[in-house]
């Protein structure tokens, strides 16, 4: 859902946890916190400059197209399944 959320252009706000950190990188605000009153205020925060947040909201939606493209997470996995089938365990 993230991920089809930067494709959209929408600016996540996510968990700090590192499964997040890969998927959304430099195009999202994490929380700390897993308090009502630290995503309270982490939405608020990204609402109240939601208007000066364009470049951010191009860099989402750039993210997912060019990370997570399917043809070239595809080719990614027909590169690792070609080296493992070759003896390679790199």
């Amino acid at each position: 859902m993230v991920l089809e959320a930067m494709a959209c252009g929408t600016i996540p706000i996510v968990s700090d946890l590192p499964a997040m950190r890969e998927a959304v990188g430099d195009c999202g605000f994490y929380v700390d916190g897993f308090g009502v009153a630290d995503w309270r205020n982490a939405i608020e925060s990204v609402l109240l400059g939601a208007d000066a947040l364009t470049a951010e909201r191009d860099a989402c939606r750039t993210r997912a197209e060019t990370r997570f493209d399917l043809g070239a997470t595809s080719a990614r996995y027909e590169e690792i399944f070609q080296r493992l089938s070759a003896g390679g365990n790199a």
